[in-house]
């Protein structure tokens, strides 16, 4: 989903099964991992984990999606709050923006698809989906390039969690090619 239009994005939202992702061509952007979605009206309403857990709101409104962060101290029962929502229309190509974060995406798709291997305890399926991740080639060795990129991929997922500007995400990406590299 993308703003003002796909083709012209200054702003982007991927949405997967347990996450949010907001990219933006200025300022902050951010990965909202969601714990636990629920009804709020007719928004959904995902919630993030944390003594102060995020929460973020979504509305489907045809081809487009709406998204809504309300005020922290917002009372679940008056969501949306007096926050004005964000209208994103659907891409059927990812926007320019949004292929800019193509391996912090794959990476993020991945995690999803090993966490539930990883949460029921199974670290033999938990290990396997990561190197199955990581092993891009399929040769069933991991190159220098493979490490590198299964780093920055990573590294994305941390600092786009935390929330991260473009300069932010370039040193990361930067670090992790070297550490990458070298490992």
């Amino acid at each position: 989903f993308a703003a003002p239009d796909c083709t012209t994005a200054t702003t982007a939202v991927h949405i997967t099964p347990r996450s949010i992702v907001r990219i933006a061509m200025d300022g902050e952007q951010r990965l909202f991992r969601a714990a636990h979605l629920r009804s709020a009206g007719d928004w959904t309403l995902a919630i993030g984990e944390g003594d102060d857990p995020p929460r973020i709101l979504l509305r489907g409104s045809g081809d487009a999606v709406e998204v809504a962060v309300p005020d922290a101290k917002t009372r679940d029962d008056r969501l949306p709050g007096n926050v004005t929502p964000e209208r994103l229309q659907r891409c059927t190509e990812a926007p320019v923006l949004v292929s800019l974060h193509a391996e912090g995406l794959a990476f993020l798709h991945a995690l999803e698809a090993m966490e539930p291997a990883c949460e029921t305890g199974d670290a033999m399926a938990c290990r396997r989906g990561f190197f199955d991740y990581a092993d891009v080639t399929k040769d069933g060795k991991l190159s220098p390039a493979e490490i590198a990129r299964a780093l920055r991929g990573a590294t994305w997922a941390v600092q786009m969690a935390d929330g991260a500007d473009g300069g932010t995400l370039a040193a990361g990406y930067a670090g992790s090619a070297l550490i990458g590299i070298a490992v």
